[in-house]
């Protein structure tokens, strides 16, 4: 449906914005550009564009050396794209494309606003001005600059104020795209979009640019830091809201936050931390890490501070374990202000499946409104990744618009399940709803959220609601007492627990979590920092890219993490070893974001091997990617062939999501051409 909805918003924005030099490359190239960007770069993929016989030509129907629109060169990370927006050399005198302004160094800016301004050519600095129904606004709210990123559909009359989705994307800007599926999904459903982000400093954990607060340094007798002193972004933060209640489009009572992984971990520091300006939020992949418990996030927060971390790396816990640590990144303590979260993770999900279950009885606890949403992996997704049809579930857990009627449910089950033949149920729910779209199913209302009926037909989670509320359903059955336990993969719970598996983290004897919170609201502290400073973290360091074919040399940083280690050989497999290794060094990269793996660390001896293996490329299928640590949760080690198995679709389809990151993206791209792949 997405897909669909995408070309209306790029016809709308760009028929009048592009001037043709030669021919510029269709609409269907447009689309296909921006996968092969988002699973190579963009060199490889106008290196694509010139070749008559490539992959982007076949997939995308591209005339070879067309020009790319607009769209295509916002669709290339910043780090990654060498290109002016057109392609082929232009003639003298010959008009060009209109582009954003090229950002400017922050030094040389003398244009500082300290509330939000439109972004231009004399105040950018490093944030990418927006193009077409996509605007940025840049400030100053302390000694870093930081960007406002939005969207507002093109079907708002400017009748009423919208509400307000922000996205969290703080290993970079925060930046939206017109391909994003953040962009159809604030068309589709009638939403303002907002993206925050970071320009730096990248100190966090996996290079991650937001400070969370207090130095990570979390307990009882500080549950929620929400000081201006207990974080650098505080003020960012809170110049956002205060934009959103200035805009007369965006409605500032109905403001609903969404990240995914570390990024709904700064999610939940924002929604509780402000709780009097937030509605609700949806935490992809994450919850509530709890110290000297399983699971272990990547970036050992909970175990270990900010600064210990950043002195030890994995070894943090040996070194220097937080003995006043009980929580990360928050504990929910909102009063009077009560949320919304949706918390959402598979159980096969080593970093996230466990921590769902300790925000929910947390937030419960609190008097929060909690909805737990346990998925099973099924062959076309799982692991540590949202759900599929992902905003359908974003929208409709949070009820950011009205559900959709009872009648709408019934037809969209007959819809789904006269579909079944064509496809899975996640292209069943898709292709129903791009129905509903074209109203074709007359008995639902264009844009309303699907109902947890309806989302189950796309997936099946076990779905526990603290207060029978769904969306803008509220007559659902609530759940009494401590939600069911995830059947997460790898069990999880305290490490005095001896089915649980710390290997990662092993504390000294004796030693355990700081006081964790008692008592009601009001009975402890809530603003007060920590008396530990909070330090600035060490930079880990940053190496050249490697260019060794075979193996990786030594970059002088720890070595990379058991997480790192794992994500390592579906790097290999997706790509090569050359571009995995240069991915270690690359701050915002998929491997660093993905594996949380700190830029510049040391590959692991099993990492090497797997290279020394991958001559041609393709890691050796008698490799096991992990040796040494112990892996906390039981992973079958991924050697991914040079293409896909033979056999029933499904064999196919499972090989595809298992042996690449983003199914729905990277898919074509390595040789997995089954038929329901296409």
């Amino acid at each position: 449906m997405y897909t669909r909805l995408l070309s209306i918003i790029l016809l709308s924005v760009c028929h009048t914005a592009v001037v043709v030099l030669g021919e510029v490359c269709n609409e269907t190239c447009e689309e296909e550009f921006a996968r092969c960007v988002h699973v190579m770069n963009c060199e490889h993929c106008l290196t694509e564009l010139q070749e008559s016989d490539s992959r982007l030509m076949e997939r995308g129907d591209c005339t070879v050396g067309c020009d790319l629109t607009t769209t295509m060169y916002d669709a290339c990370p910043e780090e990654n794209n060498p290109i002016s927006p057109v392609s082929s050399p232009t003639p003298p005198n010959s008009p060009v494309l209109p582009t954003a302004p090229v950002s400017n160094p922050v030094s040389d800016v003398e244009d500082r606003p300290t509330e939000p301004t439109l972004c231009n050519e004399s105040n950018m600095g490093d944030c990418d001005c927006g193009t077409g129904n996509i605007q940025t606004y840049v400030f100053w709210p302390g000694e870093y600059q930081r960007c406002i990123h939005t969207y507002i559909p093109t079907s708002h009359n400017g009748d009423s104020p919208l509400p307000v989705l922000v996205e969290v994307g703080a290993y970079g800007q925060g930046k939206l795209s017109q391909f994003a599926p953040s962009v159809a999904a604030a068309e589709y459903y009638g939403f303002a979009l907002i993206g925050l982000g970071s320009t730096g400093p990248s100190d966090g954990a996996g290079g991650f640019g937001l400070q969370f607060p207090a130095g990570g340094v979390v307990n009882g007798n500080n549950p929620t830091p929400c000081s201006a002193d207990d974080s650098r972004d505080h003020s960012y933060i809170e110049g956002a809201f205060n934009f959103i209640a200035e805009r007369e489009e965006m409605s500032e009572s109905r403001v609903y936050l969404q990240g995914f992984s570390q990024n709904s971990m700064y999610a939940a520091y924002i929604s509780v931390c402000f709780a009097d300006r937030v509605v609700g939020l949806w935490q992809g992949g994450s919850g509530l890490a709890k110290t000297y418990h399983t699971p272990i996030t990547p970036g050992f927060q909970g175990q270990c501070s900010t600064s210990s971390y950043s002195a030890h790396g994995s070894n943090c816990c040996e070194e220097e374990f937080c003995e006043e640590c009980a929580y990360w990144p928050v504990y929910p303590r909102t009063c009077e202000h009560t949320l919304v979260d949706c918390i959402a993770s598979y159980t096969d999900d080593g970093i996230a499946c466990g921590t769902d279950w300790y925000m929910y009885e947390a937030m419960v606890a609190e008097g929060n409104d909690a909805r737990l949403l346990s998925f099973t992996p099924t062959s076309e997704n799982g692991g540590h990744s949202d759900p599929m049809n992902t905003y359908a579930w974003v929208v409709g857990c949070l009820g950011i618009v009205e559900s959709c009627s009872d009648a709408c449910e019934a037809v969209f089950g007959e819809c789904v399940a006269d579909s079944q033949g064509t496809g899975s149920t996640i292209t069943s729910f898709e292709a129903c709803e791009a129905d509903i779209a074209d109203g074709i199913l007359m008995e639902c209302e264009i844009g309303c959220a699907p109902t947890m009926e309806m989302l189950k037909l796309s997936e099946s989670p076990v779905v526990t609601l603290s207060e029978g509320k769904f969306g803008t359903q509220t007559d659902l059955e609530a759940h009494v007492g401590s939600a069911p336990r995830p059947e997460c993969d790898a069990p999880f719970g305290s490490f005095d627990d001896p089915s649980v598996n710390h290997n990662k983290c092993q504390p000294d004897g004796g030693v355990g979590p700081g006081p964790e919170v008692t008592g009601s609201c009001g009975s402890s502290p809530v603003t007060e920092p920590v008396s530990s400073p909070i330090t600035a973290p060490v930079t880990a360091p940053i190496t050249t890219p490697v260019t060794a074919p075979v193996s990786a040399p030594n970059n002088g940083g720890s070595p990379c993490e058991e997480s790192c280690e794992i994500e390592f050989p579906m790097c290999v497999g997706a790509t090569n070893c050359d571009n995995c290794l240069e991915e270690l060094s690359k701050e915002g990269s998929i491997l660093v974001q993905e594996g949380g793996c700190t830029v510049g660390c040391s590959p692991t001896p099993a990492m090497n091997n797997l290279c020394e293996d991958d001559v041609t490329g393709t890691p050796d299928p008698s490799m096991s990617p992990v040796t040494n640590p112990p892996v906390a949760t039981p992973v079958a080690p991924v050697t991914a062939p040079a293409s896909a198995p033979t056999g029933e679709p499904p064999i196919c389809r499972k090989w595809c999501a298992k042996s690449t990151w983003d199914w729905d993206m990277k898919c074509n791209w390595v040789n997995c051409d089954c038929p329901e792949c296409l």
